[in-house]
């Protein structure tokens, strides 16, 4: 998340905290309403489609912001016993 950018000016912690979670939150929700059947294996598919409507979202919402392509490597990842293509 930028610190600033022209249209916005400064961003607060707590702005671009409410607005990541609003944008993620409500990216989820668009992605997941227009399934129609499960999602097969492996789930990454989904996690991506998700990303990238959070992506396009959050970068409406503040310009300049980024969703990057790989997980924290603070994070634990779950596997499911299906490699990723990557």
């Amino acid at each position: 998340m930028p610190i600033e950018n022209a249209e916005n000016g400064p961003i607060s912690n707590e702005y671009a905290q409410g607005k990541s979670a609003e944008c993620a939150n409500n990216a989820a929700y668009a992605v997941l309403l227009k399934i129609k059947e499960p999602t097969p294996p492996p789930l990454y598919t989904l996690c991506r489609d998700i990303r990238d409507e959070y992506r396009a979202r959050l970068n409406d919402t503040i310009k300049g912001s980024r969703v990057l392509p790989t997980c924290n490597f603070k994070t634990t990842p779950v596997f499911f016993g299906i490699n990723a293509p990557f």
